[in-house]
């Protein structure tokens, strides 16, 4: 096994040194002109001000999850429970802080290069928007890269040192090697629940700032978003990045160290099952995932160079096609790491199940393209709602992002069920389980490449604000700009359904798992006792807590908004304002930025903790309810898995919805600019709806159920006790 940890964690190196010269080319260039230096170096210290407030109740929320870890453990510890002792409880709690610090940091490195790369794009597309794309892109790439290797590093040091500290290199037997694994690898759920407790207070509270910011832009009086006067300018642009950027930076982050909890949780206990009539095979079914997302981390990074667009090209295009080279190099890896540790002929199932989650995802994106591109009957059917009334707007988004919801649905149940026969066709016990983690190990491997592209939406959208800054002998061409801006949101409406499935696959398969750690005698995950009703309510409080999340969470971002465009309303009293309602601002006045950015930041982060607290007090709450009402750790366990699963697929099935509303109408939105007046303003209204929904709803409905899992994966062994 330290082989192939050693391997993945030289790949990871690899990676990470990648991504520090790329970080040297991209933000070594040259960057735009005095004043937008000045704004953006505002609106630097706007946003580490937020991440510091918002460091803090994440440090809130890793603490509730540690005291929840050493609590379980040290119950555990009481009942000299087997494998238990004082050093794998500070272990597990260790595991928790290093995960709740390295997501925290994830999202202020988006945030930091983000902010940075802004400049240099927007000085890049005087060369052309070619430029500027690809400076853009390999700016995001950075940060996604170092979030990446660091995800994938974090989880192979941890089990390798555990592995040698209990004295892995003395082990003889399969028994002795067995049980010293199970020991190393249950510290393992540490990790994913510091970093999904990080992650739903960062970007709950990003997602309420960058709306209050956004709303609050556009109804400054008729002033433009990118217009100095307007008090949101700099609020906007910081909410663009710990919004946006730094949100899906922490959200990939705590769904990729999820979902490689759960596959080494399932393969150490595939381990402790076949280990003896594996072979020298047998450390494949640990070490496999880990291997091939290493791979994908390589891969992502190749990928970068090949999107760059040529002259007449267009920018979105070549962002396909670095997606396309991520993709086929991660085949090519997951080939060659299944025939180096499973070996020919077996190799086939794990080569199959992981290029089915691999199509799975670049499905997923190519759905998303739907309801993005002008072109196609989603946006046209849309800009007709457009020109009759604001409601039949809205209506016809919601119908649309409800509606596209199937094809990805489709595409990740496929690969999951797939993967979890092809399993089965290897005659290991458990096999299916086997399966269906390469299934999802494949959709995660270009996560790398899909997180740059996240990230470039920021990057781009922000360059286009800052090069209408310029003074107008030196100002960039507006088409450019213009174009440019539209290619990173195109891309970020792409990259966010991705995430979406990515958490959804991450969480329902720790559901899975959880049976395994509950009740580590059985052989595979328990089929769910479905005629049993305590299992199916069990399901029902799941998916009635991810709605009940996702609304408080929409409160918070509404009371944020109002508070916002009360303030930019304070600030533009004074000034006269003509027929239409727009203020007449002279020219050279400069609204105080720091009151509306404090205030957003204090209203963003009211009531963040509640999120969290439940996502660790209810499967604690109901697992033990119970486990003390009938008695039965089988019982109890199943359904624990039903209550993540059922909670996973509700914010599956709600976050695709709502943002596919949101791509559709912000497309709608672009589209309707130079159509009229009045289509233009149904669209704005719509688009602003699409916000609401798209940048927070939705976050909070696919976050939430990856909270539920990681709790319930921690406190599954007090369920056989």
């Amino acid at each position: 096994m330290l082989t192939e940890l050693g391997v993945v964690l030289c790949l990871d190196f690899v990676s990470l040194a990648f991504a520090v010269v790329l970080g040297r080319w991209a933000l070594g260039r040259g960057t735009a002109g005095a004043e937008a230096r000045r704004l953006v170096n505002a609106a630097t210290r706007a946003a580490e001000s937020f991440l510091l407030r918002e460091g803090k109740l994440a440090a809130a929320g890793a603490g509730a999850a540690i005291l929840l870890v050493l609590t379980t453990n040290g119950y555990l510890l009481l009942r000299r429970a087997p494998g238990v002792t004082l050093s794998s409880t500070l272990w597990t709690g260790f595991a928790a802080l290093l995960g709740a610090g390295l997501t925290a940091g994830s999202g202020y490195l988006a945030t930091e290069i983000g902010l940075h790369a802004t400049l240099r794009a927007a000085r890049a597309t005087e060369l052309g928007v070619e430029h500027a794309t690809a400076l853009a892109l390999r700016a995001a790439g950075v940060a996604a890269l170092a979030v990446d290797a660091l995800g994938a590093a974090a989880i192979a040091f941890l089990l390798g040192l555990l592995y040698l500290l209990g004295g892995g290199t003395m082990v003889t037997s399969p028994g002795e090697t067995s049980l010293l694994l199970e020991r190393a690898a249950a510290v393992l759920p540490g990790l994913g629940l510091g970093s999904v407790s990080a992650a739903l207070v960062l970007g709950a509270g990003g997602g309420a700032y960058r709306v209050a910011a956004n709303v609050g832009a556009l109804g400054a009086g008729g002033l433009s978003p990118t217009d100095p006067r307007n008090p949101s300018m700099v609020a906007n642009l910081v909410g663009d990045h710990v919004g946006t950027g730094a949100r899906r930076a922490v959200d990939m982050f705590a769904a990729t160290t999820l979902a490689n909890v759960a596959a080494v949780t399932i393969g150490v206990a595939a381990f402790r099952l076949n280990g003896g009539a594996s072979g020298s095979r047998a450390w494949a079914l640990v070490t496999l995932p880990l291997v091939v997302r290493a791979v994908g981390a390589v891969g992502s990074a190749i990928a970068l160079l090949t999107g760059r667009s040529t002259d007449g090209e267009r920018a979105t295009l070549a962002l396909l096609r670095g997606q396309v080279s991520s993709a086929v190099l991660v085949l090519g890896g997951l080939a060659g790491a299944s025939l180096w540790l499973v070996g020919p002929p077996t190799c086939v199932w794990a080569i199959a199940a992981g290029a089915g989650g691999i199509v799975a995802g670049f499905g997923v994106t190519v759905a998303a393209r739907r309801n993005v591109d002008r072109r196609l009957g989603a946006v046209q059917d849309v800009l007709e709602a457009a020109r009759t009334s604001q409601v039949a707007t809205v209506a016809r988004g919601i119908a649309v992002g409800a509606r596209g919801i199937w094809l990805p649905v489709a595409l990740l149940a496929v690969s999951l069920g797939s993967g979890f026969k092809l399993g089965e066709r290897t005659a290991l016990v458990g096999g299916g389980l086997l399966g269906t983690t390469m299934a999802l190990t494949g959709f995660l491997a270009t996560s790398g490449y899909m997180l740059a592209l996240g990230l470039f939406g920021p990057i781009a959208s922000g360059a286009a604000a800052i090069a209408a800054l310029e003074p107008d002998e030196t100002r960039v061409d507006a088409r450019r700009t213009a174009v440019l801006d539209d290619a990173g949101f195109e891309s970020g409406r792409v990259a966010e359904p991705y995430f979406i499935a990515l958490g959804a696959a991450a969480s329902i398969v720790t559901g899975l798992a959880i049976p395994l750690v509950a009740e580590p005698d059985v052989h595979t995950s328990a089929p769910l006792g479905l005629a049993e009703p305590a299992v199916v309510w069990s399901g029902v409080v799941g998916a009635g807590l991810v709605l009940l999340m996702a609304g408080l969470a929409l409160d918070i971002a509404a009371r944020a908004t109002r508070g916002t465009i009360a303030e930019v309303e304070r600030q533009l009293r004074t000034f006269p304002r003509e027929r239409d309602g727009r203020v007449v601002v002279p020219e050279g006045y400069t609204p105080s930025y720091r009151s509306l950015i404090e205030l957003a930041a204090r209203l963003a982060s009211d009531g963040l903790l509640w999120p969290t607290l439940v996502g660790l007090i209810a499967p604690a709450t109901l697992g033990f309810g119970l486990r003390l009402l009938y008695t039965s750790s089988s019982l109890a366990a199943e359904g624990l898995t039903a209550f993540v699963v059922i909670a996973a697929a509700t914010g599956l099935a709600t976050a695709l919805a709502t943002d596919g509303a949101h791509s559709v109408l912000g497309a709608a939105q672009r589209e309707s600019r130079p159509r009229g007046v009045s289509a233009a303003a149904d669209a704005s209204f719509a688009g602003q709806i699409g916000s609401f929904i798209g940048d927070m709803f939705a976050p909070a409905a696919h976050s939430f159920p990856k909270a539920l899992a990681a709790a319930a994966l921690v406190i599954a062994p007090l369920l056989s006790r």
